[in-house]
């Protein structure tokens, strides 16, 4: 880890990623049970820069979640103001194949919801799960690995449905 960036060594040789050249930030997730308790850890991040080149950062020993919250920091929420902004001019945000605007949100070319007509949206580990008219079974989920950026998306998610829950024992509230 370094102030500017970070150096990862492989068995070919070693990476250096600058923050500013980080275009997307991919979580890789190990998502399972555990005593009938689904858990969620993030072993590894996948950076991709502007160039669309993807660099495997392994979270590894003691230093693991500085290393992570290092890294989110420098690549995710910096951009965080950028996008409420956009969302308040109206524009869209893509994640993946999810896009959001202030009005509602959008799985692939169909399963448009709009924000107001949600009744719950539920942090689970490792994804979101959206619910329409009863609280059970979600009426969508989107795992946290397929989306780039993801504790940006579940803050702005967060922000705009009418009544979100944290349903995720590990999580910070």
């Amino acid at each position: 880890m370094h102030a500017h960036g970070v150096v990862v060594r492989t068995r070919r040789g070693r990476d250096v990623i600058c923050f500013e050249d980080v275009n997307e930030v991919w979580y890789e997730l190990d998502a399972h049970a555990l005593s009938g308790v689904r858990v969620a850890r993030i072993p590894a991040l996948r950076l991709v820069d502007h160039n669309g080149l993807s660099h495997r950062v392994e979270l590894l020993g003691g230093r693991a979640v500085e290393a992570l919250q290092w890294i989110l920091r420098n690549c995710t929420d910096r951009l965080l103001e950028d996008a409420r902004a956009s969302l308040r001019q109206g524009e869209t945000l893509t994640f993946a194949n999810v896009r959001i605007d202030r009005e509602g949100i959008r799985f692939g070319e169909r399963g448009e919801h709009a924000w107001k007509d949600l009744r719950l949206v539920r942090l689970q580990p490792g994804r979101i799960a959206f619910f329409r008219g009863q609280t059970v079974f979600p009426w969508r989920k989107v795992n946290l690995d397929s989306v780039p950026h993801p504790p940006l998306f579940l803050k702005l998610v967060r922000e705009l449905a009418p009544c979100a829950e944290i349903d995720d024992p590990l999580a910070p509230r």
